[in-house]
């Protein structure tokens, strides 16, 4: 589910990370830098997330398929799910 499926369309990325985690699920974004921030003081807080995992910025939205066999594999990959701090590059 993406964050306008979620209505979360208004969040910051910090909110998002925090909705993602509360929800249990692992972030996904090609917002690499700012969410590699975000990864960073998560750890310096001590405040575990879901995961994240990042996209190459250059994938385009519409590339849907290559971003879902990718995260399909990555399913596969960790079956019990990501970490509450790790972070994934696509």
């Amino acid at each position: 589910m993406g964050a306008l499926e979620a209505g979360n369309g208004q969040l910051s990325d910090r909110e998002q990370l925090g909705f993602a985690a509360q929800a249990g699920r692992c972030l996904v974004t090609r917002n690499v830098r700012h969410f590699t921030v975000l990864a960073q003081d998560a750890v310096r807080r001590n405040e575990p997330h879901a995961g994240i995992v990042l996209c190459p910025p250059g994938i385009r939205g519409i590339e849907v398929s290559r971003i879902a066999d990718a995260l399909m594999r990555l399913a596969q990959r960790f079956p019990k799910g990501l970490g509450e701090f790790d972070v994934i590059y696509l």
